[in-house]
């Protein structure tokens, strides 16, 4: 950003380059793009591990039906973040290849 005198108002005015901006701006969403993955990874693979424990234990033991209730609860999750994610994937690929649609994603 550069501070410019604007001679004709007596103010300062601002100049921004423009390729640093949109650099820094698809730098920021590649980095908040990278964390939110691994964030749905992360959630999928444990609750997936947790649903699998439950159901396994749950069947050795052989009359622990609450824990064969939390199975049937928890394992539907892994697959409802899953599709969740891919539905966010579809809506990130309808922003422009522009500043302002690198801004929309961002946001």
């Amino acid at each position: 950003m550069k501070r410019i005198w604007d001679s004709q108002n007596e103010e300062p005015l601002y100049a921004i380059n423009e390729a640093t901006l949109q650099r820094r701006i698809q730098e920021k969403g590649s980095s908040i793009s990278y964390w939110l993955s691994l964030n749905e990874w992360v959630l999928i693979g444990v609750t997936l591990l947790a649903g699998v424990v439950l159901l396994v234990d749950a069947i050795l033991e052989g009359s622990a039906w609450h824990q064969i209730a939390s199975a049937i609860i928890v394992l539907p999750i892994p697959v409802y973040v899953y599709l969740m994610r891919q539905g966010r994937q579809q809506r990130e690929l309808q922003f422009d290849d522009t500043m302002l649609g690198d801004l929309d994603k961002a946001v």
